[in-house]
C-alpha cells in the first residue's frame, strides 16, 4: 500500500485570496441551498449553477493555494474566473431580487430572501476578488511573469570624469 503524503504550504494560509475563495465556497453554497427544492424554475437553476460551479471552482483554486500550486492558478487565470462570475452573480442576485417583488402580498419569502442576500454577498466577494486580482497583475506578482531568473551581470559603467581623465591626454597630445 502506497501512501501519498502532502504538502501544505502554510503561507497560503496567510494570503487573502485563499481566505476569499473558502468564502465563496460558504457563501455559494448558502446562496444556493435554501432554493434548491424549487429547481426546476430557471431563475433558481440558474442559481443553483451559480453556488454549485462557484462552489467546484473556488475550492479547486483554494486547494491549489494550500497545495503550493498557488503560481498556477494565480494572475489572469484567476482574474478571469473572477470577473466571469463576477457578472454570473449580479445576475443570480438580481435574478433572486426580482422575484423578491413577485411575492409582496404575505406570502413566506424567507428562503428567498435568504438566497437573494447571499447572492449579493457572493457578489460582493468576486469584486474584492477582482481588485486583488488587478492588485496582483500590476503589481507583477501574478503568472506570466519570468520565474526567479538569476541575476545577470552587467558591466558597470565608467564615470564620466573616468572617461574625461583618458580623453584629456590626447587632446593636449595634438
Amino acid at each position: 500500500m502506497a501512501f501519498v503524503t502532502l504538502r501544505i504550504d502554510r503561507t497560503a494560509l496567510k494570503q487573502p485570496h485563499f481566505w476569499l475563495r473558502v468564502a465563496q465556497v460558504i457563501f455559494g453554497i448558502i446562496a444556493f441551498a435554501p432554493i434548491a427544492e424549487g429547481a426546476g424554475y430557471s431563475r433558481f437553476d440558474y442559481a443553483i449553477f451559480c453556488g454549485v460551479t462557484t462552489m467546484l471552482f473556488s475550492l479547486f483554486l483554494a486547494g491549489s493555494r494550500l497545495l503550493g500550486y498557488g503560481k498556477v492558478v494565480q494572475g489572469v487565470p484567476s482574474l478571469v474566473y473572477d470577473v466571469l462570475y463576477f457578472v454570473f452573480w449580479l445576475g443570480c442576485a438580481a435574478s433572486l431580487s426580482d422575484m423578491l417583488r413577485w411575492f409582496w402580498n404575505g406570502a413566506d419569502t424567507s428562503r428567498l430572501q435568504c438566497a437573494a442576500a447571499f447572492s449579493w454577498l457572493t457578489w460582493f466577494l468576486f469584486v474584492a476578488a477582482v481588485v486583488l486580482d488587478v492588485m496582483e497583475l500590476r503589481a507583477g506578482g501574478a503568472s506570466g511573469t519570468t520565474p526567479d531568473a538569476p541575476p545577470v551581470a552587467t558591466k558597470p559603467e565608467a564615470s564620466k570624469s573616468a572617461a574625461m581623465d583618458k580623453a584629456l591626454p590626447m587632446v593636449a597630445a595634438v
